[in-house]
């Protein structure tokens, strides 16, 4: 379904087909470069050299058409077997609207919920006249796939503006990943610089069936001057120049920003919850975002 169809039925007063493409697209966006196997309901990722937590994960990818139709919790010990003997540790990602029952189940199954619940939003009208310039003193540079310095300090910069610990073979997936992205055209990644010195990120993972953009964050030196904003306006424009007709969401992490995504004219089609057992450790995040 095109982008103009799923902007015609949210019209209408639903999103089922636009919330089903996310869905859809999270789980292409976490097989690029994983060893994956079906253990239906589910598909389970793993990255191959590293059991950073975060760089794995199990996600469904079988709806329930009624309430009650899939036995989730009868297919969760099978789950966490095959995680356990794949190294890594249970982490799922789900969007709730489209797999009904699952996070209870995920609870009643002893499996914590590792974030609050995260508002997913879309971009589902013209994006060009909703973002604002940006900030003079901000320089936002698309980064190619051979630019190892300009990939190196999106990793770090995205460490330091979410306060994220990512294990350093972590870190070497999940640069090694957004080059493939670049160089297959399956992602764009961002970076702004403010005299020099990068202050903020950003990512577009994905093509087919919407795209995702995500791990916009600034230093906290450089909050407050519309460096993200910035970041969002050079992503959204790339990304409805090459793909205009792909549908592009994200999840908000918090309600700043929230609010930054609300004014670029995106809007709540869904909620986020993510849970796993994830093992101790300095500090974590989600994802690599």
């Amino acid at each position: 379904m095109d982008l103009d169809s799923l902007m015609a039925e949210a019209e209408g007063g639903g999103d089922g087909a636009l919330i089903a493409a996310i869905a859809d697209s999270l789980v292409t966006n976490y097989k690029r470069g994983r060893d994956t196997m079906l253990v239906s309901p589910f598909v389970v990722c793993v990255a191959p050299d590293t059991d950073d937590f975060y760089m794995s994960a199990a996600l469904p990818v079988v709806a329930p058409l009624v309430p009650g139709e899939i036995d989730w919790r009868g297919a969760l010990p099978t789950l966490d077997a095959v995680m356990a003997a794949s190294g890594r540790a249970l982490r799922l990602e789900v969007i709730e609207e489209r797999f009904a029952g699952l996070s209870d189940a995920l609870i009643a199954h002893g499996v914590p919920e590792i974030t609050p619940p995260a508002p997913v939003l879309a971009l589902t009208g013209p994006p060009r006249t909703l973002a604002p310039a940006a900030p003079a003193e901000a320089e936002i540079t698309l980064l190619g796939p051979e630019d190892a310095a300009g990939l190196a300090d999106h990793i770090a910069v995205g460490q330091t503006a979410f306060d994220h610990w990512v294990a350093p073979d972590g870190q070497a997936f999940w640069q090694a990943l957004i080059a493939r992205s670049l160089a297959t055209g399956t992602g764009r990644a961002a970076l702004a610089r403010r005299d020099g010195q990068p202050v903020g990120c950003g990512l577009v993972m994905g093509a087919h069936p919407a795209a995702e953009l995500l791990g916009v964050g600034t230093v906290p030196a450089a909050r407050g001057g519309g460096v993200a904003t910035a970041l969002c306006r050079a992503l959204i424009d790339d990304h409805v120049t090459r793909l205009p007709d792909v549908p592009l969401w994200l999840s908000a992490g918090d309600d700043r920003a929230y609010g930054i995504y609300e004014r670029l004219g995106f809007r709540r089609v869904a909620t986020q919850r993510n849970f796993g057992r994830a093992p101790a450790r300095p500090e974590g995040p989600v994802r690599p975002s």
